[in-house]
């Protein structure tokens, strides 16, 4: 491993203060565990670091092939997800959703703020089946 991290995004959540981070399911095959990063406004981020090795375009590429890793990386993003749904809204991220660093990520959920406040209260007491 270079040592080098991504950040993956499981979802976006709005609530008024950090949301619990009590007894998280385990993270994608790698990763650290999940933590919160504020993006302003009530929304906040559920975020692993990724091992840049691993999740690379690359590593990805090559890792697509192998459908029960796939399958195990899906598996523990829906977990993720599940385990924010106690949010007053949660909005899933698709699988593989990355960035380099916590600064970008939070730089581009800032910038789409108004149009994911939007989407947010559409989905507001709402739950994904």
């Amino acid at each position: 491993m270079n040592g080098r991290f991504l950040t993956y995004v499981y979802c976006l959540v709005k609530s008024a203060k950090a949301p619990s981070n009590d007894k998280p399911p385990p993270s994608l095959p790698q990763m650290a565990a999940a933590r919160w990063l504020e993006v302003g406004g009530g929304q906040w981020l559920l975020v692993s670091n990724a091992p840049d090795s691993t999740y690379s375009a690359a590593a990805l590429a090559e890792g697509a092939k192998a459908i029960d890793w796939v399958s195990r990386c899906a598996l523990a993003h829906q977990a993720m997800v599940e385990h924010a749904s106690s949010a007053a809204a949660v909005g899933p991220m698709k699988l593989f959703t990355l960035f380099r660093g916590d600064e970008r990520a939070v730089e581009h959920f800032s910038r789409q703020k108004l149009r994911l406040s939007k989407v947010i209260a559409k989905v507001a007491g709402c739950e994904e089946y």
